[in-house]
């Protein structure tokens, strides 16, 4: 960035106050208000308290531009504002005599003079700031030395007076001396000539006289020089004289400012107190008000606790600017570069406190609106200055304005500290955390000089270089660079000095961060100067791949010379393995590294003697470039070493392994084997020479050590070898291996021939094979194997129908069953579930071989091929209990019914009997078998259940067949009333019939108990005029009593008889009951008569008549009073009126609480029921 040429004001930030309300950022404004409001109402002295930095001379600097008027000041009248500065006054203390001591209680006052001299001083200079001769003056007036002669006058009329007095006199003179020449020139007479001289020294006279009368004559001896001493009268005559009295009338503000810089602060307040009492008089031309900016009392004073409060009793208004909050210096910060912002986008930087780096400028303890500006200054005018100076680094990570602000920011805040930093001191710093990234400096690694500096410095110093802010160009903003040199930075002077130097350096990690810095050149440089210099190399070179490589492109013989030195024997072999492996490792960048590995390993085969220091060597060449085996071959071959497992683990060709691989040399012990063989299985294809390094090994150490690691060589090559199934025939015949051995190796291989298959033969494996083994068995003849191996497998589908198949199953069924169950139970099951295969297979069903199980049962679908299975078959209890599941799988016809009956009766009695009744008739058709089967099964199973005589088992058959059967029901019924359980069982029976025998009926009517029967039997009952039997039946079934009318001339005798009936039919007399009209119609019909106690209570839930009522009348009082109890209304208003008569009359009834309680409400008219009342009360 070149230099511009820019308005000087625009690119600086003047610390001045705030001059217009415009740049009010911090309120100020109000305090002015205040300030004003404070003088008008006539305050003499007015305190501006706060801390330096809150905004003081602001407040003053805006007041003054409110209150003075231009107009005003030129006319000598209005307000007027009289700054005077007290920072540097020397408070000379002097003490007060006896007599002039004031009233403030103290034992001994002190005046301070040089305070009152300056103020006065300063305050006339400012009242007359155009007459240097008053300023003049009043020095002289307040000093101690006045000089040999001097005087004075007050204003520019005595300087008049004065010059008119002295030309009279002189003229005078010149007139007396040259009065022949002036005489003979003018022509005048001796007499005007007199008058004339007369007139000129009377007017000089005269304004002599007037001159002296306005002046001061100031004289002193040179004996009283600087002894003279100024007391408060002088100084009060002086002030009234230069300013109360002063021409003109104005009010004159007199503001007071850093009078709390003073050290003295006794003296301080002494001049506060004495301007109270020297300057606020009465009189004079002017009024005058006191503004003092000063710190609080309690920060002026440091705040002792002796200290007796002072400022109430000077000030009589105190305005108190509070301190400027550290957020609130963002708002100030921000007003501050929005002035600037054209300067700053000159500099390519926003006018944005988020800017990097404006932060610093509000960063620390000591901030205030000044120290911001004078960062900004310093901090704007070093970033200018550095893009001046170096316009092509502009916008690098060298030169950025937030470093600039961090170099501002601690010369201005740890000033002290700042400028005792030595640049050394700073490089140890900035090399130890910002190159190496240290988190705590090392005790023995600090500057000389670093316990000098404050802890917060060392501190801020630390994290500002950990952070960056401070890193290897500090220079650029610490020190002053010249404009357009060579920047040569901190790594690469680093790195230049190292190899120039033969300095090793101590610690890597920072030297790599130097060398990614640092370009080639100037390393190139460097190894120019050291071979200029005749010095070696110095080996911390081969460490770093920028420095070797460039030094394998200049001078890679210096490298050769480095071995050809080195000692290989036990005392330095650590460090000739680390130099070969530093000198032959990979590296960043181009050069001829193939050619160095060759010569380097053809220099080692040579010159190192001791084999096992070269075995070291290579171990260490294996393991830091595996890839470059070939390249040192030598040292493999001839007497060298065999491998190591070390070194056969670290390549990763095994081409190049067996390209340089000595099987002579291979030792009987050596674990290296093994790792080759991790190598070979890497591969894709076996070699010849892999199958002769393993018929070699397993033939040293043995199959039991190299077993797995063939069959692991055979799986990542997909096949077994000839020569490799003649080791497994060889080892297995040997019983070192098992068949089980040699299967697994087959089932990780994927190519199989018949070679491979026949040890499977001839050992008759059955060991579950996988699927693609046993179909190779099948391709290959090797059936039996196939079978009994692939019915092992759990989703393995085998083609039945093949006659390979079903001849060997045929042929070896026993040994199958024998030597593998498992799968000859599958075979079973699996024909089972193809029915055409049955007929095929049914030979693995029948004897010596066992029934279908319950599984297998339950695969057969058809009935027919059921029973073949299981015909002459003999069932256990358990068989039975299946089959019977089998049998009530599925709906069977009345067909097949018969065919399972057929079965059933051909089982032992019990067995049948267990069978028969474990079936469901639901399901098996057996009730629509054809008559004539269905009634020879009945007689057959009549037999053989033995029921002649057993009436319970004769009802168990027909409730379970639900079948009428004359010669088991006939005269049944007295066995059924002996029998509650068994007579319940058999209703259940007769009520499932649809049509009801004779001998059925007859069996129900001679049945002691009344069941509840179906409508089929109801009706039969009907028919046959059993109607004590329907009524019940019918009443029971339907739960309420109906009459039928249509049958009513037959049946109402009946019903009469069921209800007065007293034992029995209970339920149905209950439902009889609840219907209204029977009762009615029984009522209606005098029912009723001739019943005795007992049984005229049935009558009480019927509507009650006159005539029913009278009748109950008949029976003693307890039958009546039990009767009304319990009766339920009455048919009219006349039964109503009927039964309170009867309860007057009777007052048994009338008066019984409970009959009460049991008609009232039932009386149907309102006044019954008040009578019925006043009866039960007894009253009439």
């Amino acid at each position: 960035m070149g230099k511009q040429k820019k308005n000087s004001n625009n690119t600086i930030y003047l610390n001045r106050p705030i001059q217009n309300e415009d740049e009010d950022w911090i309120g100020i404004s109000t305090y002015v208000d205040k300030l004003d409001a404070a003088v008008d109402a006539d305050a003499r002295i007015v305190a501006v308290t706060s801390d330096f930095g809150t905004g003081k001379s602001s407040l003053i600097s805006l007041y003054k531009k409110r209150v003075e008027h231009p107009l005003c000041a030129c006319f000598g009248f209005g307000k007027k504002v009289l700054s005077i500065n007290m920072w540097g006054t020397y408070a000379q203390q002097e003490e007060i005599p006896a007599d002039k001591q004031g009233d403030w209680g103290h034992e001994k006052e002190v005046m301070p003079t040089e305070l009152h001299k300056a103020f006065i001083y300063q305050l006339v200079s400012r009242i007359n700031p155009h007459d240097r001769r008053k300023s003049h003056y009043i020095s002289r007036r307040l000093s101690k030395d006045f000089g040999i002669w001097a005087v004075n006058g007050k204003n520019a009329m005595w300087s008049f007076l004065a010059m008119c007095s002295l030309v009279g006199f002189f003229l005078s003179g010149l007139l007396y001396k040259f009065q022949k020449y002036i005489q003979a020139f003018w022509q005048l007479k001796n007499e005007t000539f007199f008058m004339l001289t007369i007139v000129v020294f009377i007017v000089s006279l005269a304004c002599f006289v007037l001159a002296v009368t306005d002046s001061e004559i100031i004289f002193s001896s040179t004996k009283s020089e600087g002894k003279r001493t100024l007391d408060e009268n002088i100084l009060i005559d002086l002030f009234k004289q230069e300013v109360l009295n002063h021409r003109g009338r104005q009010h004159y503000i007199v503001v007071i400012e850093d009078l709390d810089r003073i050290d003295d602060k006794q003296s301080v307040l002494q001049f506060l107190r004495e301007l109270r009492k020297y300057y606020l008089t009465d009189g004079g031309r002017h009024k005058i008000t006191f503004v003092v900016c000063i710190k609080p009392e309690v920060m002026l004073v440091d705040g002792r606790e002796e200290q007796i409060p002072e400022y109430k009793k000077i000030f009589d208004y105190v305005i108190n600017l509070q301190k400027i909050n550290i957020e609130n210096y963002d708002t100030i910060l921000k007003g501050l570069l929005s002035e600037k912002k054209d300067w700053l986008a000159s500099l390519d930087l926003q006018a944005e406190i988020e800017t990097p780096g404006m932060d610093w400028m509000m960063h620390g303890r000591n901030i205030d609106i000044r120290e911001i500006k004078s960062r900004l200054n310093e901090s704007l005018t070093l970033y200018e200055s550095l893009l001046n100076r170096f316009p092509g680094r502009a916008g690098d990570e060298v030169i950025t304005f937030e470093k600039c602000a961090v170099a501002t920011y601690l010369r201005r805040e740890y000033e002290n500290d700042f400028y005792l930093l030595e640049d050394n001191t700073l490089d140890v710093l900035v090399s130890q955390y910002g190159m190496r990234g240290m988190e705590v400096m090392e005790e023995e690694n600090q500057p000389e000089q670093w316990e000098q500096f404050s802890e917060r410095f060392k501190y801020e110093i630390e994290k500002l270089i950990k952070s960056k802010l401070v890193d290897a160009n500090y220079r650029l903003y610490f020190y002053n660079y010249p404009a357009n040199s060579i920047l040569f930075s901190l790594a690469e002077m680093r790195v230049y000095n190292s190899i120039v130097y033969q300095e090793a350096p101590k610690n890597s990690e920072e030297y790599e961060e130097y060398l990614e810095r640092a370009s080639e050149k100037v390393i190139q440089d460097a190894y120019k100067k050291v071979g200029s210099l005749g010095v070696r190399i110095p080996s911390f070179i081969l460490d770093y791949d920028k420095l070797f490589v460039l030094l394998c492109e200049n001078a890679k013989d210096k490298i050769y010379e480095m071995i050809a030195s080195l000692h290989f024997d036990e005392q330095n072999e650590a460090r000739a393995c680390e130099t070969i492996e530093k000198c032959i490792r990979p590296r960043k960048g181009d050069y001829d590294r193939d050619g160095l590995i060759y010569e380097i390993s053809n220099q080692l085969n040579e010159n190192v003697e001791d084999k096992n220091i070269l075995w070291t060597i290579r171990k260490r060449m294996c393991q830091t470039i595996p890839d470059k085996v070939r390249l040192y071959r030598c040292l493999f071959v001839g007497d060298n070493p065999f491998w190591s497992k070390e070194e056969v683990e670290a390549i990763d060709n095994i081409s190049d392994v067996f390209a340089v691989t000595n099987l002579d040399a291979l030792d009987q012990d050596d674990e290296s084997p093994e790792s080759i063989h991790r190598r070979i299985i890497k591969q894709k294809d076996w070699k010849p020479e892999y199958i002769e390094f393993y018929q070699q090994v397993i033939a040293r150490q043995g199959i039991e050590q190299w077993f797995e690691a063939l069959a692991q060589a055979c799986q990542c090559f997909g096949c077994i070898p000839e020569q490799m199934v003649a080791v497994y025939k060889q080892q297995i015949a040997s019983g070192k291996l098992g068949i089980a051995d040699y299967v697994s190796c087959m089932e990780q291989v994927k190519e199989l021939g018949k070679t491979q298959l026949l040890l499977l033969r001839d050992y008759l494996c059955v060991n579950g094979l996988s699927e693609r083994l046993c179909q190779l068995l099948y391709e290959n003849g090797f059936y039996l194997e196939y079978v009994c191996n692939y019915l092992l497998q759990e989703d393995a589908k085998i083609d039945y129908e093949d006659q390979n198949v079903y001849g060997t199953i045929q042929w070896n069924a026993e040994w199958i069953q024998a030597h593998a169950n498992t799968v000859f139970m599958r075979i079973r099951k699996e024909v089972l579930c193809e029915p055409e295969l049955l007929e095929k297979y049914i030979f693995l069903y029948e004897a010596p071989y066992a029934m279908p199980d319950k599984d297998e049962l339950a695969l057969v679908d058809d009935m027919a091929d059921a029973l073949k299975l299981l015909q002459n078959r003999i069932l256990t209890e358990v068989q039975a209990k299946y089959v019977s599941e089998y049998f009530n799988a599925k709906y069977r016809n009345p067909a097949i019914a018969y065919d399972i009956m057929q079965f059933i009766v051909g089982q032992t009695a019990e067995i049948a009997h267990e069978m028969f009744y474990q079936l469901h008739l639901e399901k098996v058709a057996y009730k629509k078998m054809r008559r004539d089967r269905r009634k020879a099964m009945n007689r057959k199973l009549y037999e053989i259940f033995e029921m002649e005589d057993n009436a319970e088992e004769k009802v168990q058959f027909l409730h379970f067949t639900e079948t009428p059967i004359e010669y088991i029901e006939k005269n049944l019924w007295q066995d059924l009333n002996q029998n509650e359980n068994l007579r319940k069982l058999y209703v259940e029976y007769v009520n499932c019939l649809h049509q009801i025998p004779g001998y059925t009926l007859t069996n129900i009517v001679k049945l002691n108990t009344v069941y509840i029967y179906s409508n089929v039997i109801i009706s039969r009952l009907w028919n046959n005029r059993y109607y004590k039997l329907y009524v019940v039946s019918k009443t029971m079934r339907e739960k309420q009593f109906t009459m039928e009318r249509d049958k009513l001339e037959l049946l109402w005798k009946v019903y009469v008889e069921i209800f007065h009936t007293r034992d029995g039919w209970s339920q149905t007399k209950i439902y009889m009951r609840e219907n209204q009209e029977f009762l009615h119609r029984l009522v209606e019909q005098k029912e009723y008569e001739f019943l005795d106690e007992e049984d005229i209570a049935m009558y009480a839930d019927a509507k009650q008549t006159v005539a029913l009522m009278d009748y109950v009348t008949s029976y003693d009082n307890a039958t009546q009073v039990a009767y009304f109890r319990k009766i339920k209304g009455f048919e009219g208003k006349d039964a109503a009126h009927h039964f309170c008569e009867i309860a007057r009359d009777n007052k048994a009834i009338g008066r019984d609480d409970a009959v009460y309680k049991n008609v009232s409400g039932t009386l149907v008219n309102p006044g019954y029921e008040g009578w019925l009342t006043r009866i039960w009360k007894g009253k009439k």
